[in-house]
């Protein structure tokens, strides 16, 4: 109803973002999904100043199609989305938390080289200069996939690096007690 009233208003695509993560949490992905759609489109309809504020919104609606996408099991539409996203180039992109999202759709998809590759990224340049809590604290699994990826394709000397890399960084963070 708000959208059918008010087509032109600035706050349109903020509240299609919130009806979608609404939706979702109720249980209804595909009206999810239509709704995130529709923050992209309404964005382009404004003819608004706060350009920085309405891409942010968009980034966020691309982010959690992906999101919703991978929740339904469709790993290959969220790895394809979350690639999209990772190709953008904007500040106000979560990168660390995407290509995590990422490398998740890819374990599940069994595409370990590619896992490989995104893992490999996500530990140097992703986190290069990010202290991020949030970020930091997705290591451990990263670097567990990225060991079991490697072991997949034989490149067990590789994995074990991993392994005693993970290791290390958990004896690191242990009390002598």
């Amino acid at each position: 109803i708000f959208r059918k009233r008010y087509p032109q208003d600035a706050g349109l695509p903020h509240i299609l973002l919130s009806q979608g993560l609404l939706l979702r949490e109720l249980g209804a992905p595909q009206a999810a999904l239509g709704k995130f759609h529709s923050v992209l489109s309404a964005t382009l309809n404004l003819n608004l100043d706060e350009f920085d504020y309405y891409r942010k919104l968009v980034l966020v609606a691309q982010g959690q199609i992906a999101e919703t996408l991978y929740a339904q099991g469709k790993l290959d539409e969220a790895a394809e989305k979350y690639t999209v996203l990772l190709r953008d180039d904007s500040k106000h992109l979560n990168r660390p938390r995407i290509r995590y999202q990422l490398i998740q759709c890819l374990e599940g998809q069994g595409r370990h080289a590619d896992l490989v590759a995104h893992a490999r990224i996500f530990l140097g340049t992703d986190l290069a200069g990010d202290e991020d809590p949030h970020a930091t604290a997705l290591v451990p699994h990263v670097r567990y996939l990225l060991a079991t990826a490697l072991k997949q394709l034989g490149r067990t000397g590789e994995a074990l690096a991993e392994v005693k890399a993970l290791l290390e960084a958990a004896a690191g963070h242990d009390s002598p007690a």
